[in-house]
């Protein structure tokens, strides 16, 4: 997860910066219930998404 910057300029579904990865090594570590409230909470806002969103999905995907 290398591009430091890359990552704390994009934001969530409120539109503010998001950076997804600390959740995501959540999910790795075991911790899924925790780290998937945390995704939906910061990802998703009432229809809303933004580029963390869709900078997530490759990480979730693997």
């Amino acid at each position: 997860m290398a591009d430091e910057g890359r990552w704390t300029g994009l934001c969530g579904g409120y539109r503010t910066p998001y950076d997804p990865r600390n959740a995501i090594g959540k999910l790795l570590d075991g911790d899924a219930k925790v780290a998937w409230d945390e995704l939906w909470q910061e990802l998703y806002h009432q229809g809303d998404v933004g580029e963390a969103s869709y900078a997530a999905v490759p990480l979730l995907e693997r």
